[in-house]
């Protein structure tokens, strides 16, 4: 597909390849297509986003592929009450940035993410009232990307432990505000390899067998107004966690013999 192309009230199946290949001519208005309404399904990716300024709204997409069902790269790509369903690997990917997505839900049953953040520079990417689900492991994550944003959304992972509803590593200056992020059986966020001056506020973060926060090896965070509750522990603050703050927040453990707030070689 090419540019200012509109797809509505369409089914796109296939059975290798993508179903929807958003591809980038080379031209100066490359981009810039709607798709609204349809349904996008593929045994591997069902959708390939590579240009920039495109819309899909109130659409479906799902696969069954240890790939990810949508694939999303380039500039300023927008998600508007979309379903995003995969069986055996990532929801959705994003690498670019400036993308958005909004009143979607993302959702997976395996050791991917349902959504995801890939890193290589700063993002700028936003997500604000949806919903993303994983039994198999991390409900969403953010690697070696910065400045993205996650507003008024939950994060629910039902995974085994040592998943986490929110895992971010190698991430800095990223913001969850008005958020819900749990674990069952894992940590509800996870902040681990320099993950350094990320936000955290007026948000509820729980876990059922664990932390609630989990930081090692990461400085200069910041939780504020939120609620934390874990199944072993409130908040643990590991090796070279260092200059993290926690203000106006409630901490909480939820089993006996375990601290609301652990410090073990954190500093300052």
């Amino acid at each position: 597909v090419g540019a200012y192309n509109t797809i509505s009230l369409s089914t796109m199946a296939a059975v290798m390849n993508q179903a929807l290949y958003l591809a980038d001519s080379g031209g100066v208005n490359s981009g810039s297509n709607t798709v609204t309404g349809s349904y996008i399904q593929s045994v591997n990716m069902a959708l390939y986003v590579d240009s920039s300024n495109n819309l899909i709204a109130q659409s479906t997409m799902t696969s069954n592929t240890t790939s990810n069902t949508v694939g999303v790269s380039k500039y300023k790509n927008e998600f508007v009450g979309c379903m995003i369903t995969n069986t055996d690997g990532w929801g959705a990917w994003l690498d670019g940035s400036y993308h958005s997505i909004s009143f979607s839900t993302m959702t997976t049953n395996s050791s991917s993410p349902a959504f995801y953040i890939n890193g290589g520079f700063p993002r700028w990417i936003s997500v604000t009232d949806s919903y993303m689900a994983n039994a198999g492991g991390d409900a969403a994550g953010i690697s070696y990307a910065n400045n993205n944003t996650i507003t008024r959304s939950t994060m629910t992972s039902t995974g085994p432990a040592g998943s986490a509803g929110l895992r971010l590593g190698n991430a800095s200056s990223n913001t969850i505000t008005q958020s819900f992020i749990t674990s069952t059986a894992g940590y509800g966020v996870y902040l681990t390899a320099s993950a350094n001056y990320n936000t955290i506020s007026q948000s509820t973060v729980t876990s059922g067998a664990d932390s609630a926060l989990y930081i090692t090896g990461s400085s200069a965070n910041t939780v504020t107004q939120s609620y934390l509750l874990g199944g072993t522990g409130g908040v643990w603050l590991g090796s070279n966690a260092d200059y993290n703050a926690i203000r106006l927040s409630t901490m909480i453990s939820d089993s006996a013999g375990n601290a609301a707030l652990f410090l073990y070689r954190a500093s300052s």
